[in-house]
């Protein structure tokens, strides 16, 4: 993240401590975040802009919310599976609301309207939908490794029907054309 070479490191950090706030002392978290704030266009030069980061967030948090309920199949789970479950129902739950924390959520970027965003605020949308493909990912393939913990593999239907939708979510947020800052004006 603060990598020499890498565009935007203290936006990147600025959005994943917002994204992460869970994870770290709320005071000590507050006093970086406040000092590192919003930077200028200086420090943001070359970082690729998705063209559409409030589409991307919308799908990322509907994706999230259809987390499928172990009762559709809690019969056929295992005590070690519903506790999987009931783990990737917490998480889910956690992302969405950090999204709605840091104003990513769908009825705060239906506020934004169909006007074209501003520079800064395509960036930090970019960068927020970046960060919560990544945890939303995570939550995949945690939920993966602890379903293969016991022999029979197989997800539900249900679940392997909301991995296959996050893959192909994923793998549409990855292969976005960037916007570049110049076209937003």
């Amino acid at each position: 993240m603060l990598a020499p070479g890498r565009k935007a490191p203290e936006s990147r950090l600025w959005v994943q401590l917002r994204m992460n706030r869970h994870r770290y002392d709320a005071v000590i978290l507050e006093h970086v975040v406040q000092h590192l704030g919003p930077q200028g266009e200086r420090h943001n030069e070359g970082l690729a802009l998705m063209a559409d980061p409030v589409s991307q967030l919308i799908e990322i948090d509907a994706a999230l919310s259809d987390w499928p309920a172990d009762a559709e199949f809690r019969v056929e789970l295992s005590a070690v599976r519903r506790e999987s479950m009931a783990a990737g129902a917490v998480q889910a739950a956690q992302l969405r609301r950090t999204l709605a924390a840091v104003g990513a959520a769908p009825q705060q970027l239906a506020q934004l309207g169909g006007d074209a965003l501003d520079n800064f605020l395509q960036l930090e949308l970019t960068l927020v939908a970046q960060e919560a493909a990544w945890q939303l990912r995570s939550l995949a393939r945690q939920t993966t490794r602890r379903w293969n913990r016991e022999p029979d593999g197989q997800h539900p239907d249900a679940l392997q029907a909301w991995l296959d939708r996050v893959e192909a979510l994923l793998a549409n947020v990855n292969s976005i054309t960037p916007a570049h800052a110049d076209d937003t004006e």
